[in-house]
C-alpha cells in the first residue's frame, strides 16, 4: 500500500503541492531564481510518485525469463527501490 499521497503533485510558486492545496514541500523563497539544477530537481520530486507507479507496473508484467536476461540486475534495483520507499526492509 502507497503511504504517500496520493493526489497529482504539481510546482505552484515555490511549493510542491497537491492538485487540491496540499502541500508537500515548500521550495526556498527565490525558487523562481534558482538555477536550472535546482529547478530540475524539484520537477524529479513532483515526479517521483508517478515513476513509484510505472515501476510498480513494469513489475507486475510478469516478464518470461528469457525476455529479462540482461535486465535482471535493473529488475532488482527496481524491487529493492520500492521495498525501500514502502519501508519494507
Amino acid at each position: 500500500m502507497d503511504k504517500h499521497t496520493q493526489e497529482e503533485w504539481l510546482i505552484e510558486g515555490n511549493e510542491i503541492m497537491t492538485n487540491n492545496w496540499r502541500m508537500i514541500v515548500k521550495l526556498p523563497d527565490d525558487f523562481l531564481n534558482l538555477n536550472e539544477e535546482d529547478k530540475a530537481n524539484a520537477k524529479l520530486i513532483v515526479s517521483a510518485p508517478k515513476l513509484l507507479e510505472a515501476l510498480k507496473g513494469l513489475l507486475s508484467c510478469n516478464l518470461p525469463q528469457n525476455l529479462i536476461g540482461g535486465y535482471q540486475l535493473y529488475i532488482e534495483n527496481a524491487e529493492k527501490i520500492i521495498t525501500e520507499i514502502e519501508g519494507r526492509e
